[in-house]
């Protein structure tokens, strides 16, 4: 079994309208190409978001449009959740896996929402 790729949100940034976020871990060979099957299969989302490629462990998304980061961040979990499955790198809990997956939703949710707050620091265009 190998490691599992996650998405760092804390890497996330978004620069006319396209989102680049960098995945961690190495990525096995095949992982990229299975990513990209993912994308394919599960992209219901015309309209909100545009081309979805990876290159180099970055993930870009082009096309981003304001109030679809929830959906968009939901999507891109469940493709490199997928690929991971596929590919055998499911994480095995060291413990209670209920709680260790609600620790991670909040940290995953504290992480959004500084980023945020963040956002309030930057001037108006």
């Amino acid at each position: 079994m190998g490691t599992v790729r996650e998405i760092d949100w804390s890497t996330a940034s978004v620069d006319g309208g396209a989102l680049r976020v960098e995945l961690s871990g190495v990525a096995p060979r095949g992982w990229q190409g299975r990513f990209k099957a993912v994308v394919q299969l599960l992209d219901q989302a015309p309209g909100r978001w545009a081309d979805v490629s990876i290159a180099g462990g970055v993930v870009t998304v082009k096309g981003v449009t304001e109030g679809v980061e929830s959906d968009l961040r939901h999507f891109l979990e469940s493709v490199v959740q997928q690929v991971n499955a596929d590919l055998g790198l499911e994480a095995e809990p060291e413990g209670d896996e209920d709680a260790l997956s609600e620790e991670e939703e909040q940290r995953r949710a504290d992480r959004q929402m500084s980023s945020r707050f963040r956002t309030f620091a930057d001037p108006p265009n």
